[in-house]
């Protein structure tokens, strides 16, 4: 067996392989519930997975167009491409399922706060500082020492 033989022997296998785990991920894609820890950490297996895939072909398309003649040299090429998008808009949609609900997380927390109010649930890390009264500066350079000094007196006194 030649060497292009055994390059297009395990293309075809990681392509098959690929495929069939694209086909896993848009039907898991379809019935995903945000709600569940599970399903978010499956997105993440996911794409990782999907990552390692798609630089595996990409290795392999190289060692392929190395070895190979023009004729099959550009078949291969539209063939290879077609495996990026269908991969590359699989994570797309991964992607944005993880925004989504990172997102809506971010939104239900500052829900009705103001920011400068936010408060966590884990003691350790949140802080109560103590209230600064600092005056506002003018933007007048005559007044910016009284204002750096009001400003270091309020921080240095807290």
């Amino acid at each position: 067996m030649e060497a292009i033989d055994k390059v297009k022997a395990k293309i075809k296998v990681v392509r098959s392989a690929s495929t069939k785990f694209v086909n896993k991920v848009k039907s898991f894609l379809e019935n995903f519930d945000s709600q569940y820890k599970t399903n978010q950490e499956q997105l993440f297996e996911y794409l990782l997975n999907l990552d390692a895939k798609q630089i595996e072909l990409q290795t392999l398309n190289k060692e392929e167009d190395l070895l190979s003649d023009e004729e099959l040299f550009k078949a291969e090429i539209e063939c290879s491409l077609e495996y990026e998008e269908n991969i590359n808009e699989v994570k797309y949609k991964i992607k944005s399922k993880i925004n989504k609900k990172h997102l809506s997380q971010l939104a239900v927390n500052f829900k009705g706060e103001n920011e400068s109010n936010v408060r966590t649930n884990n003691p350790a890390l949140s802080l109560n500082l103590p209230k600064l009264r600092i005056p506002n500066f003018s933007g007048y350079s005559s007044t910016y020492l009284e204002f750096i000094n009001s400003f270091t007196n309020a921080i240095d006194d807290n």
